[in-house]
């Protein structure tokens, strides 16, 4: 990414590009997912690996596939241990308000 004139919009514009590019990726039956390279010594690391020139900035990148054919078929997505259902962590209207049960089992698991 190229720095703009105003670090905040240039990362603003970077997030609505990257959300996006996620919507159309979605709705062709695509997952992503960001990855974020901070702190600085991992940015420095990435930017090796991947040959980014030194004018350029490496703020994250997306990652664009297809589920795994058992997950596929249900639309399961597997919650990595120790992660909280989102029925916990969403509220509805106001704090506290619990969105438990709003959503579907795939995605409150």
């Amino acid at each position: 990414m190229m720095e703009g004139p105003y670090r905040f919009s240039t990362i603003f514009d970077l997030g609505r590009v990257v959300q996006n590019l996620m919507l159309a990726a979605h709705a062709d039956g695509v997952g992503s997912c960001v990855a974020v390279f901070e702190p600085a010594q991992n940015i420095a690391h990435a930017c090796s690996i991947l040959g980014v020139p030194a004018d350029a900035r490496l703020d994250l990148a997306v990652a664009f596939g297809f589920a795994e054919e058992r997950y596929a078929a249900t639309n399961a997505r597997p919650s990595p241990p120790g992660r909280l259902p989102l029925g916990r962590l969403v509220f509805v209207e106001r704090y506290g308000i619990s969105a438990e049960g709003r959503f579907s089992s795939s995605a409150s698991t």
